[in-house]
């Protein structure tokens, strides 16, 4: 009961303590000088030693180093030897195990916090060893201590209804052959702010760096999205926001800007909750290039082509035409007169920004002296489509069915045979297809045809 007395006691003049000084966490470090150390070096021998991690007067770890010996009762009537060190949380604490409820041996700067498998389970195996007289039988260190030097034991304390982490530096050693055992414990810390994280052998806190850098300039084109970084260190957290607000999901050391705003991270360490000064971020945002014509995209073999194409104007724009993404030299006005087949469109500038507008296409799509006051002879449909389209043709002749986008990249083709009578039709699957403007041509040795379809989604 006094025990329980003086842990509500010491739980309400913590957090008063820590009401009043700053919401900084800090490392309460204590170095065991002389270090503890147990040995035992007979048979039947038994030591342990307490620890209280937080000094409010109740016991959180218990550690135990057993050397016994046991005679089989039936023959050969062996006698065995264990030796074994095992770990105990005491008074609602626990110790971070291996998952598979061993005590985990931790190396230095290892982040010790809620994540992982927590035990508060007695007699906890850190170490055992076993052997029949003088032969080796069993060796057992499930979580790694075997024979160990400065390891560090993960611990979660309970004092009232709050939570604190912290560690134990322990040697560990039993000989072999096990005639000899012992344990020492070096020093150890927990973290004063409850449900705070702490490093396997930090002593002390330092408050987290909160820089943030940027990838390239804070004023950046649209589709070309800036990255800032945040100083990190282990055990760091982030969360990143925009105009003050916490952006969701953004935890990462980076994140990735497409839009204007004030960006800010807030860097959680095992001493310090900090938030760096904003960086403001521009996005330039140029309007979207468009290219006009009213002439034909569509001529005749043979037939001379001369189609205008003119694009949106706007302050300070300058304007580059590309031929199937090839820029065309000298083609920088406002206006530009096509004179061959081709996808051709328009790169506007400004603002130190670049913008590409949609492609028109200028095809060949039938020959002079052709005609046309007959039935075409090739019928797509449905147009618009989304999932397929079917092609209907002359059946008389094989041909070559061919599908290209507006920038002139083939996306289908398939041969067709000819059957002796009626018409002949083909069904294409589209539906993998962008949403957009496509262009199919039907062409045999003696004719073709091309027309233009849409694909939705």
């Amino acid at each position: 009961m006094k025990k329980q007395l003086l842990k509500k006691l010491y739980a309400f003049i913590v957090t008063a303590i820590l009401f009043s000084v700053s919401a900084n966490a800090q490392i309460i470090y204590t170095d065991v000088n002389p270090d503890i150390i147990q040995t035992c070096q007979t048979f039947q021998c038994s030591k342990n030693s307490t620890l209280d991690l937080n000094n409010d007067g109740v016991l959180d770890l218990k550690l135990d180093l057993i050397l016994s010996t046991i005679t089989r009762p039936t023959p050969p009537f062996l006698q065995y030897f264990n030796g074994s060190i095992k770990a105990s949380p005491l008074n609602g604490s626990s110790i971070l195990t291996n998952g598979s409820g061993y005590p985990l041996k931790m190396n230095l700067n290892e982040v010790i916090n809620s994540n992982g498998s927590w035990s508060n389970s007695a007699n906890q195996i850190l170490i055992a060893k076993s052997y029949a007289g003088l032969t080796y039988v069993l060796n057992s260190s499930v979580g790694n201590w075997m024979n160990t030097i400065n390891g560090f034991l993960g611990l979660k304390i309970v004092s009232g209804s709050q939570t604190y982490y912290g560690w134990v530096r322990l040697s560990i050693n039993i000989n072999v052959p096990p005639t000899i055992g012992s344990f020492k414990i070096i020093d150890y810390a927990y973290n004063s702010i409850s449900n705070q994280p702490i490093l396997a052998g930090q002593t002390t806190c330092a408050l987290p760096t909160v820089n943030v850098s940027a990838s390239g300039a804070t004023t950046f084109c649209y589709g070309s999205p800036l990255t800032l970084t945040a100083d990190s260190a282990s055990g760091y957290t982030f969360q990143w926001q925009k105009n003050t607000i916490a952006i969701s999901g953004a935890t990462a050391r980076t994140y990735k800007v497409t839009t204007s705003g004030n960006y800010t991270v807030t860097t959680t360490s095992t001493c310090s909750i900090a938030t760096s000064a904003p960086l403001s971020c521009t996005r330039i945002f140029n309007q979207t290039p468009v290219i006009s014509t009213t002439d034909s995209l569509a001529y005749c073999a043979g037939q001379a082509i001369n189609t205008k194409f003119t694009a949106n104007t706007y302050t300070g724009v300058t304007y580059q035409w590309q031929k199937n993404s090839v820029n065309i030299n000298g083609a920088i006005a406002p206006n530009f007169t096509a004179t061959t087949t081709g996808n051709f469109r328009v790169r506007e500038t400004a603002n130190g920004c670049t913008r590409n507008s949609s492609a028109k296409s200028i095809v060949i799509n039938c020959r002079i002296g052709e005609d046309f006051s007959n039935e075409s002879i090739l019928s797509v449909y449905p147009n618009p489509a989304n999932n397929y389209i079917t092609v209907q043709f002359p059946s008389a002749q094989s041909a070559i069915i061919s599908i290209t986008n507006l920038f002139g990249q083939l996306v289908y083709s398939e041969k067709v045979l000819p059957i002796t009578s009626g018409t002949a039709q083909t069904q294409i699957d589209v539906s993998r297809f962008a949403a957009g403007m496509y262009m199919i041509r039907w062409s045999s040795e003696e004719n073709f045809e091309t027309k233009t379809f849409s694909v939705i989604k």
